[in-house]
């Protein structure tokens, strides 16, 4: 799948999720869109230029979504875009998520935005039969997650602001049903508990980083990582790798 750059339009940029959590609808341009894949979005006014890596949350012929948090002076003014607003998009980077060779029973743990890697995940996964459960934590309450539930996707919320019944990190979830492959994206913290869980499958356990990236396409070598295979770019080599792999997390 090529990689282009393009100006496109927001067409929707709302809060979706608390703290600061929003959903960017733009509209699309040429090429397909794999789960896992990125886009680098070049932000006006942001202090860097250099493309904000996201993941592609939906993708079809006229719109890309995504899902991002603000974190600092880039997203904010992302943030700040309204609709009709236009903004360079690069993309889409990155590989395809490694999948299942057989139907089994598959988590997607997701912390905060990282449930932006997610529904083109979910989508494959149950087509190709799999059992999927959505363990999706949050600071507060989640968001609608009704499109992981029309998938057949079992959605197991988690909520650092407590809620009865629910457990105060995804991860938690872990102990209560085996898994055959898990999936993970968000914060560091949760990444690191979803790969050193005594558990899980270190080969089956892939791992979705997040690295500040330059040119999203390997050259400069600014996301690198240390893998028992020696370095790898994330946004060329991944941005999933087997738990087992990395050497530091």
């Amino acid at each position: 799948m090529g990689c282009e750059s393009r100006v496109v339009e927001i067409v929707d940029n709302r809060r979706w999720f608390e703290p600061a959590g929003y959903r960017l609808t733009v509209t699309a341009g040429r090429g397909e869109v794999a789960a896992g894949q990125f886009a680098g979005l070049t932000i006006p006014g942001a202090p860097s230029r250099l493309g904000r890596p996201l993941a592609v949350y939906e993708a079809d012929d006229q719109h890309w979504q995504f899902v991002y948090q603000v974190c600092g002076a880039g997203t904010g003014a992302l943030a700040a875009m309204p609709p009709g607003s236009r903004l360079e998009c690069h993309g889409p980077f990155g590989r395809e998520l490694p999948w299942p060779g057989r139907p089994g029973r598959v988590a997607l743990v997701a912390g905060g935005a990282g449930i932006g890697a997610f529904l083109l995940a979910a989508r494959h996964l149950r087509r190709q039969g799999c059992a999927v459960d959505l363990l999706a934590g949050f600071a507060e309450l989640p968001p609608d997650l009704d499109e992981f539930v029309r998938l057949g996707v079992e959605v197991r919320p988690a909520s650092e602001a407590g809620r009865p019944g629910w457990p105060v990190y995804p991860t938690d979830y872990l102990d209560d049903r085996t898994y055959d492959w898990v999936y993970a994206c968000g914060p560091r913290p949760l990444l690191r508990a979803v790969g050193h869980h005594p558990r899980l499958d270190k080969q089956r356990t892939y791992l979705l980083l997040d690295e500040n990236m330059a040119c999203c396409l390997g050259t400069c070598r600014g996301c690198v990582v240390d893998t028992v295979h020696g370095k790898r770019a994330v946004c060329a080599d991944g941005p999933a790798f087997p738990a087992g792999w990395l050497t530091s997390l």
